[in-house]
């Protein structure tokens, strides 16, 4: 008889993966109009986060992101929230945003998950920590709340 052997099992995403690595750049719709590309925000801490509307904790977590932007917008230099939308049309997310108040947050539209892919995202919300050189410094899993930004934004100066 033949030996018999499965086929390899499908890697599955893995955000962990990403930890020291540089960041993969990324040219995505903006929800204000134009492009957003992830390699101009070089020099600055990104907290690089995917969400989508439908996800209870990614709401949650969207007022401590509006106020975390607002404070850093204050400092040269300062960190910056980019929120990418996974699966969404940009008129969605504009209704969503428009009707809990949400604004001052620079947020691409990756509607078909070609971003979400690159990066191993699998679940939501993620946000990944990325120092000012470009590397991915750890992935946050969950709700993110202001305290936690604060805490990261120490760790990563």
């Amino acid at each position: 008889p033949l030996p018999v052997t499965a086929p390899p099992m499908p890697t599955l995403p893995n955000p962990n993966a990403m930890v020291d690595a540089e960041i993969l750049d990324f040219s995505l719709p903006s929800l204000n109009g134009g492009t957003l590309t992830l390699s101009g925000f070089r020099g600055r801490p990104i907290f690089l986060n995917f969400w989508a509307t439908w996800c209870e904790p990614c709401q949650r977590e969207l007022p401590a992101f509006q106020q975390f932007a607002l404070e850093q917008a204050a400092v040269p230099d300062g960190a910056v929230i980019i929120a990418v939308n996974l699966g969404e049309t940009r008129g969605a997310v504009e209704t969503y945003l428009r009707s809990v108040g949400v604004s001052g947050i620079p947020i691409a539209l990756d509607e078909q998950g070609t971003v979400a892919d690159q990066y191993g995202v699998f679940n939501l919300p993620v946000t990944f920590i990325i120092d000012r050189q470009g590397i991915i410094r750890q992935p946050h899993f969950g709700e993110m709340k202001l305290d936690d930004l604060a805490a990261y934004l120490a760790q990563i100066g």
